[in-house]
């Protein structure tokens, strides 16, 4: 029906047998006074009235769905209503209170995302023995959620108080014994975490992100020996927020992500215990921007970790131990996280041109390289590297040989495919970022640098001097791997670049093929006492380029500035499968609303 039109809401009074109702219309005239006693299933997106008729029964519904409503209250009193699994009054901004939902007892599924006037939900709702999903993401008027002195949540999977601004403090947990999923990101006035989080013996997931207010911890998070993601990002008060967290293999035991970082916010994390170490499942850290000194050497046990991000983290002195030891099994995140997160692995040391450092980044950027091409199962198609460059530590010439200029576009004309022990490509650039006089750092480097493989000629658009410059940073490699079977540009003749936009400055880029001997001479390599002089057996030329240079000229588009990393170029049958097993967990993901 057009949107134009308007009609009568008398005639729905008059069908009295619907059991079945689905609306996207939100023109009409009058007023709605009675809706079918045998509906079972209710849609109506948009429902434009203050509240539900006041009429009874609605015994047989189901399922209520009035995303985008006008509803204040969505009915006046009581209501019993049996059968009622499911509520959906996401981004009601009228709605200013819930109802009592001790005539529901059925209740699984509650959406209030988005609400952002609602400021009471009725305590009844902690007696919902069958709720299994509870959103209250957005909802940035709630300044409490009390669960009832008889809270029996035993079904609830999920809970996210995502962006409720206003939320004080977190509930009490006793009684979510089965909870899985709990996300307070940007809670930016959350200051304290209720003790009985300990409680919560079966919680994968925990958000933490974007709470600025936030001082620590309670102890009893070391009970939580379920938790595979801990997010702590931009929690800005918190100096030392593992302190109190005991990290023995009997905690935390199952934990495979830890984000520290500090996303911008001014985090003043200033140390990173020993006990780090004892995290045996640790897979991805993230440490960017803290102000830690120095990162402990036990990090060296922790043989699955396959992301670590070091970035602006200017006050480190040293570099933590390196290599690990060859990990027995690994790559769960990828297995047990919805396919829509973090796919990227790796080792990221980018830092601000001010706050330069004359640290050796190279041998823990190779032996971080031999260390992951030898196990893939830490990464999916390919990985990235990106460290600072000083007079040892820029593009390795004597590794990477074959180069070319900044600008330069390459194809591959003949390759060794019939030796079994090539593992891949590797790639390395070096840039330097272009910033103005008044800027104080450079963000986020590689958003504005990519890698492209191009079948046909595009029009090239690399500015190599851009207007207004004042300073470069420091120079930056980055250094790339794409596993064999991704490798498609080898066969198709792909031209290969790298491009990027006015806010870089492209110097040289070199390129190689990767056998399973140049990876044993690598950690030779790294292993000798004098391995800066010593380069030898490192020329392979099984590869032949086609060098006719073209020069990238004319000028960069700031809309450019999109990343593409070496993934997802060629689907295997191995990807496909995980693709279809990922698609199934993000299905029941989206069933239980966390995406």
């Amino acid at each position: 029906m057009p949107e134009s039109r308007q009609l009568r809401i008398e005639g729905l009074s008059k069908l009295r047998d619907l059991k079945l109702l689905i609306l996207y219309h939100k023109n009409f005239l009058g007023s709605l006074d009675f809706l079918s006693p045998n509906l079972q299933y209710l849609a109506w997106h948009g429902y434009p009235f203050p509240s539900l008729p006041s009429f009874e029964p609605y015994s047989r519904l189901v399922e209520l769905n009035l995303p985008y409503s006008n509803v204040k209250r969505l009915w006046e009193g009581n209501k019993n209503i049996p059968h009622l699994e499911k509520v959906d009054l996401s981004y009601s901004k009228d709605l200013i209170e819930t109802p009592n939902f001790g005539w529901n007892p059925n209740l699984k599924r509650l959406d209030f995302t988005g609400c952002t006037n609602l400021t009471h939900v009725h305590p009844s709702i902690g007696l919902l023995k069958q709720l299994a999903y509870l959103s209250l993401q957005n909802c940035s008027s709630l300044l409490t959620l009390n669960l009832g002195d008889d809270c029996n949540l035993s079904s609830l999977r999920v809970l996210s108080f995502s962006g409720c601004t206003k939320l004080e403090k977190s509930p009490d947990f006793t009684g979510l014994s089965n909870l899985e999923y709990l996300d307070f990101e940007n809670c930016v006035n959350l200051s304290k975490v209720h003790e009985s989080i300990g409680a919560l013996a079966m919680l994968t997931f925990l958000s933490l992100r974007g709470c600025g207010s936030i001082v620590g911890m309670p102890n009893e998070v070391n009970n939580m020996i379920s938790l595979q993601i801990l997010d702590l990002s931009s929690c800005g008060l918190m100096r030392n927020p593992l302190g109190q967290i005991s990290m023995s293999s009997c905690y935390l035991e199952a934990l495979i992500s830890l984000d520290l970082s500090s996303g911008g916010s001014g985090s003043f994390i200033e140390e990173i215990p020993n006990s780090i170490g004892e995290l045996c499942c640790l897979e991805r850290l993230n440490l960017q921007g803290t102000h830690c000194s120095r990162v402990p050497d036990t990090i060296k046990k922790l043989s699955r970790l396959a992301y670590l991000n070091l970035s602006k983290c200017s006050n480190l002195e040293r570099l933590p131990e390196l290599p690990f030891d060859r990990a027995s099994s690994g790559g769960r995140y990828f297995q047990t996280v919805s396919a829509s997160r973090n796919r990227r692995s790796g080792l990221y040391a980018a830092q601000d041109y001010h706050k330069k450092k004359n640290l050796d980044y190279i041998p823990a950027a190779l032996s971080w390289f031999a260390r992951l091409v030898e196990q893939p199962c830490h990464f999916r198609s390919g990985f990235d590297i990106t460290i600072p460059q000083n007079k040892s530590s820029g593009i390795p010439g004597w590794y990477f040989n074959h180069q070319f200029k900044g600008g330069s576009a390459v194809r591959v004309v003949d390759y060794d495919d019939a030796d079994d022990n090539w593992l891949g490509f590797s790639f390395c650039v070096t840039f330097q970022h272009v910033i103005d006089i008044c800027d104080s750092s450079f963000g986020n480097l590689l958003s504005h640098l990519y890698l492209s493989f191009e079948s046909e000629h595009t029009e090239e658009y690399f500015d190599q001097q851009p207007k207004n410059i004042r300073h470069l940073t420091n120079t930056h490699a980055w250094i790339i791997y794409i596993s064999r079977v991704h490798c498609h540009f080898v066969k198709t003749g792909a031209r290969i670049r790298f491009k990027g936009c006015n806010k870089l400055k492209l110097h040289q880029w070199g390129l190689r093929m990767v056998f399973k001997q140049d990876i044993e001479e690598l950690k030779r390599w790294l292993q000798s006492k004098d391995n800066i002089k010593n380069t030898t057996g490192f020329h392979s030329f099984r590869l032949v380029v086609d060098e006719n240079v073209h020069q990238v000229g004319s000028s960069s588009s700031e809309s450019e500035t999109k990343i593409k990393l070496p993934y997802n170029w060629l689907v295997t049958d191995e990807d496909e499968n995980e693709k279809m097993e990922a698609k199934a967990k993000e299905d029941n993901l989206s069933n239980l609303g966390l995406i």
